[in-house]
């Protein structure tokens, strides 16, 4: 009876056999047409139509081919590296993607000089494996011979693959113990028998006569056939090895397959990490445009997550002992010095492209800084520069500056794209266990586009790459030329209310109180008048739903503790027969409050992290360099229809202008299951809401100057007059002014807030900065509500003269250039230095405590000297 159980048995599972071999033999035969093949054939149709050429392959040995060229540039592709060189034609300078001695490079280990030689770097997650890995396009794109490019109207299209395209390892997971044995002997003949002996301690081995039930269920080829399997316990490191071996013995994809299919065996190894991405580099007048389409970018999407990518990131890289410095965005723009006497030992800084975003928890500030507002970056060597500006993408960007004599002997200067953002936690009292990581699932999937432009002789510096900028800025109608008055704006900035504790029938309670009535602020602004200072703009904080502490701006209602519709309306009225203008400032994008008649749910409005947590936004005071407290943040989906359904309100009311001051400072991404938006997404909607403003109200302020706001605000307020002084720093230098002075006007902090005033008066003149002033009818007022830190000195009482007096000092220096582009801006000395505006003012500024001669004048201690200058 059982003699015939197991003969059923073995017929039936023979039958099942036959059967999986034929689906596997399919599936296989599926699997190897589906495949993609590089060599000359593009990976997808829809971005190869703007191609004008067949592909070719790369050209080892056959160095620079010129590829495309203009009036300007000549570009050329590299054959060794699969990247790119530009020529200026004027010049001849070269500039080339990557170090051309970085296999020589004695400081780099052999996987950085892959690195170096690399125009793409990718990173990614394994989703099996849990690790992240970096892909650079040298190790797995040209010694595999994985690139091939053709020509476009213009430019070139480089494709390539990074990784393997096998399906799988020539690892076969299962085999028969007859072919085991051919193969074992087969390594022993060409690696030798340790080699041997290591393949059969990583395969277990399965008898047919001894096989059990268990066994046969998991193993149904024991039916018929003794077998090795591979054992689980296999590192990636062994298999690698393993593999080599059985390359080396001539063992195939195809014996491999044979065998799968005659044993029943469906493997279940992981896809290879394999990625089909293309780069197109193309000339447009004196620039090269560089981009790349995330949603292009073919890879198995089940298995790994492409989480950064690095173009171009050393291009036009500078060597240790050559002249030069790094440019990075940092405040108003910071220089980094080439590491020539090996002083610096900070490899590697980053800053976020337009900073802080609420929803990314895992970011660490470090030390109190300044942000990137402007996503630009530059790197000048001896009589050339490259200046980059990433016009697509900007929003999910990072910008490096990376130091040699460290890891490797070039410094360099680049952007790098976060494709999908990870955040980690980790439990309490976990002690030594893995943080608990988790990654968004739904990522950037847009363009990435980078313009450079490359300067040499005189205008390879700081000021060339500000005015490389600017020439974008106006090219691209992001920016138009300054109407301005006979004098400087007087920007004066006051707070309506607060709340603090008082007393209501004799008993406490906490209650919104005037800081600066309406009135109050007409009283301010007719002393001013009174006093010569004229073209005064007001921007008054904290007057709408709930003063300083306000809940959401999806509706309007002026507070009645400062004067309500009427005293707001009198104040507009009453200013513009003084000449003035208010800007009455609201907060769309965050709030300090929240109540029941808000319109705001959290689980609807609000900004969630990975984790699905409420994300809060902080409040940092800058003066004092803490953290104050965190604001609610609303999700970028809720923006536009916040907008405008406070707008119904305040139009109604016939204002003039507006001040959006967070559009210019805050960024966040929601990354709620239900409402995700990206980076680059929350970007656009601030863009539209930006651009709704614009054709309603006659004037925009904005606060900090996040590029995205240029081409709407006519003042921005607190644009960064310093770098963040890292260690590594060498300079600060005003590069965002240089790019906007005469286009767009703007301030820096309040000069009543100035820690040294007279040094901040001297930087208002020698940067061109609009004088701004934060002040208080009833300061005290502010001490007793808990908010002094912010503003401890604001009383406009003691402050009021000397903020006349102050303002005619700058008034005087810079009214007859406040609608004239800045030229130069070159340091003389230590603590000297001079802007030269294009119709030929020249102002001299010294900080120093000692006079100084300077073509021909005198410019006393802590002071200013302006004279005409003629091609100096």
């Amino acid at each position: 009876m059982n003699t015939v159980i197991r003969k059923k048995k073995k017929i039936i599972i023979l039958c099942i056999i036959l059967l999986a071999a034929i689906l596997i033999g399919v599936l296989s035969v599926w699997t190897i047409i589906s495949r993609p093949v590089l060599q000359g054939i593009p990976h997808s149709s829809r971005v190869n139509k703007d191609v004008i050429e067949d592909y070719k392959d790369i050209a080892v040995g056959k160095g620079l081919e010129l590829a495309a060229q203009n009036d300007v540039l000549k570009l050329y592709f590299d054959n060794e590296t699969g990247g790119i060189a530009i020529e200026d034609n004027a010049s001849g300078e070269m500039f080339y993607s990557s170090p051309q001695n970085a296999m020589e490079d004695t400081k780099a280990s052999d996987t950085t000089k892959m690195q170096l030689s690399s125009p793409l770097l990718l990173t990614y997650y394994n989703l099996n494996s849990k690790t992240t890995t970096v892909f650079d396009s040298y190790t797995n794109a040209v010694l595999l011979n994985q690139i091939s490019w053709a020509k476009m109207a213009d430019g070139i299209r480089v494709q390539m693959v990074l990784g393997r395209e096998e399906s799988a390892r020539l690892l076969p997971e299962q085999i028969s113990s007859a072919s085991f044995d051919e193969l074992a002997a087969k390594v022993e003949e060409t690696s030798g028998s340790t080699a041997a002996k290591r393949m059969k301690a990583f395969y277990l081995f399965y008898s047919a006569k001894e096989a059990n039930e268990e066994q046969l269920e998991k193993y149904p080829a024991l039916a018929a056939t003794d077998i090795y399997t591979l054992k689980t316990s296999v590192t990636d490191r062994d298999k690698k090895t393993l593999e080599e071996y059985y390359k080396k013995a001539g063992y195939t994809y195809d014996e491999m397959q044979a065998e799968y299919e005659a044993l029943g065996h469906r493997s279940k190894s992981e896809s290879f990490p394999c990625f089909h991405l293309s780069v197109d580099y193309v000339l447009s007048e004196d620039t090269l445009d560089v981009s790349l389409n995330i949603e292009d970018v073919e890879y198995d999407r089940s298995q790994f997550y492409l989480t950064y990518i690095s173009l171009l990131p050393y291009f036009g890289a500078g060597q240790t002992g050559e002249e030069g410095y790094v440019f990075l965005p940092d405040g108003s723009g910071t220089l980094i010095g080439f590491n020539n006497e090996n002083n610096k030992t900070t490899f590697l800084t980053r800053g976020k492209t337009y900073g802080y975003d609420a929803a990314e928890t895992n970011v660490d500030r470090g030390s109190i800084k300044n942000e990137f507002r402007y996503p630009v970056f530059g790197i000048k060597t001896g009589n050339k520069a490259i200046f980059g500006i990433i016009t697509e993408g900007d929003a999910v960007s990072g910008i490096n500056c990376e130091l040699g004599n460290i890891s490797h002997s070039y410094n360099a200067s680049y952007a790098d794209f976060m494709i999908r953002y990870s955040d980690k936690f980790m439990a309490e009292r976990a002690f030594e266990q893995e943080p608990w990581v988790v990654y968004d699932k739904n990522g950037y999937n847009g363009r990435i586009n980078m313009k450079y432009y490359f300067l040499t002789g005189k205008d390879a510096n700081y000021v060339g790459m500000a005015k490389a900028y600017r020439s974008y800025l106006i090219n691209e109608k992001i920016i138009t030329a300054v109407n301005t008055k006979k004098d400087l704006p007087f920007i004066l900035e006051t707070i309506g209310t607060v709340r603090k504790p008082v007393k209501k029938l004799g008993i406490p309670v906490v209650d919104n109180v005037s800081v600066t009535s309406f009135d109050d602020a007409m009283t301010m602004m007719q002393y001013f008048t009174d006093h010569d200072v004229t073209n005064m703009k007001l921007r008054y904080l904290a007057w709408y739903n709930g003063g300083y502490y306000h809940t959401a701006a999806s509706k309007m209602k002026v507070e009645k503790v400062i004067g309500s519709k009427n005293g707001l309306l009198d104040l507009a009225r009453e200013a513009d027969q003084l000449g003035a203008e208010v800007y009455p400032d609201v907060n769309f994008l965050v709030h300090d409050d929240k109540s029941l008649f808000d319109n705001y749910s959290a689980s609807r409005d609000g900004v969630r992290t990975l984790f699905q947590k409420n994300a809060y936004y902080p409040l940092f005071l800058t003066p004092l360099l803490k953290m104050s407290g965190w604001y609610y943040c609303v999700n970028p989906q809720a923006i536009l229809s916040y907008f405008s359904s406070f707008t119904e309100d305040y139009d109604k009311l016939g204002l003039d202008n507006i001040s959006l001051g967070s559009t210019g400072n805050v960024l966040n991404s929601n990354y709620n299951k239900n409402n995700y938006v990206n980076r680059e997404e929350s970007k656009n909607i601030i863009i539209e809401m930006l651009r709704q403003a614009d054709e309603k109200y006659n004037g925009i302020m904005v606060d900090g100057g996040n590029a995205y706001t240029f081409g709407y605000a006519d003042y921005i307020l607190n644009l960064p007059t310093t770098d963040s002084s890292y260690l590594i720093s060498d300079q600060s230098v005003p590069f965002i002014q240089i790019a906007l002075h005469g286009y767009v006007q703007y301030t820096g902090n309040a000069l009543n807030l100035s820690s040294n005033l007279d040094k901040d008066l001297l930087t208002c003149i020698e940067y061109g900065t609009v004088p701004y002033f934060l002040l208080c009818y009833e300061s005290s007022t502010l001490k007793e509500s808990g908010v002094y830190d912010s503003f401890y000195s604001v009383n406009y009482d003691v402050w009021k003269e000397q903020a006349v007096s102050l303002y005619h000092k700058i008034n005087e220096a810079l009214s007859s250039v406040q609608n004239i582009p800045i030229q130069d801006h070159v340091k003389l000395a230590e603590d000297v230095y001079l802007t030269t505006y294009e119709n030929g003012t020249g102002i001299y500024v010294n900080y120093s405590d000692e006079n100084v001669e300077e073509d021909g004048i005198t410019i006393a201690p802590m002071s200013y000297a302006i004279q005409q200058i003629g091609g100096r």
